[in-house]
C-alpha cells in the first residue's frame, strides 16, 4: 500500500459535484441556438477568460462567410467562488454594468439583448449577405 496509504483523507465529506447552470452554460446554449437557427450563416462563439478573480465569458455573432466578420453581444463577469451576482455588459468597450442577483434576473436580461432591434438587425442583415456570398 506504501506511505501515500496510510495518509487520511482530510476534505469535509460534504463536498461534492453539484450540477448548477452557470453564465458560461447559458451563453453556450444561446451560441447553440443562433447557429443552428440560422443554419451556420451565423454562428455564435463564447469566449471565457479569467480575470484576476473573475471569470469573463462573452458572447458573439460570427459570420463565417463574410471573412469571419464578428459582432460583440454581451460579456458576463462573475467571480470565481461565486456564480451571483452576475454583471452584464451590453456594450463591447464600455466598464458600465448591469447586476443580475440570480438565474432568473440573468435569463431575463439576456433575453432582452438576444431580441433588441441591434442584435435582430444585425442576425438578419448577416443571414442576408451570407446567403449571396
Amino acid at each position: 500500500m506504501g506511505v501515500v496509504g496510510n495518509i487520511p483523507n482530510l476534505w469535509p465529506e460534504n463536498i461534492s459535484v453539484e450540477y448548477t447552470i452557470t453564465p458560461k452554460a447559458i451563453l453556450s446554449r444561446q451560441a447553440m441556438v443562433i447557429t443552428e437557427k440560422t443554419k451556420e450563416h451565423v454562428q455564435g462563439r463564447v469566449e471565457t477568460k479569467v480575470l484576476g478573480r473573475d471569470f469573463t465569458h462573452s458572447l458573439s455573432l460570427v459570420a463565417p462567410k463574410l471573412d469571419n466578420f464578428t459582432q460583440f453581444v454581451l460579456r458576463l463577469r462573475h467571480s470565481i467562488e461565486h456564480t451571483y451576482p452576475v454583471y452584464v455588459f451590453l456594450s463591447e468597450n464600455s466598464d458600465t454594468s448591469k447586476e443580475c442577483a440570480d438565474e432568473e434576473a440573468l435569463y431575463a436580461l439576456i433575453r432582452a439583448q438576444l431580441g433588441s432591434e441591434l442584435i435582430l438587425h444585425m442576425v438578419q442583415s448577416l443571414i442576408a449577405q451570407s446567403d449571396i456570398v
